[in-house]
């Protein structure tokens, strides 16, 4: 049976930093203290300022996006989210990044949909 029943959001992450998918993936799964230990990474898609999608995970496979909700979520994630000069919280959202946010997000309602879930709420 397919997770798709389960999941109740399409979760939009930004990195908080500039570094790549292997830099994301080093943090995730080298043993803490340096990284978090993690058997499975944070996020379905990351999306580069250029507009590449990494196609990170299946939508089947729980990853590590939402503390205590990652059962119920896709997550999706654009590289950035803060000032380069400052470190500060900031929307660097390119319009590469906004149209595939939203190529994602299409992607994960056509998958829902395949896999019985009544997206009509």
């Amino acid at each position: 049976m397919s997770r798709a029943k389960k999941i109740k959001y399409i979760v939009i992450h930004c990195s908080a930093g500039f570094g790549t998918y292997d830099s994301m993936k080093r943090y995730w799964f080298d043993p803490k203290p340096k990284g978090l230990g993690w058997k499975t990474g944070g996020y379905h898609r990351v999306i580069y300022e250029d507009g590449t999608i990494i196609n990170a995970y299946d939508f089947e496979t729980i990853t590590n996006g939402v503390g205590d909700f990652n059962t119920e979520c896709i997550h999706i994630c654009y590289v950035g989210g803060i000032n380069k000069q400052t470190g500060k919280g900031l929307d660097t959202r390119t319009e590469n990044q906004k149209a595939g946010i939203l190529k994602c997000i299409i992607e994960a309602i056509k998958w829902l949909r395949i896999n019985g879930k009544d997206t009509t709420d």
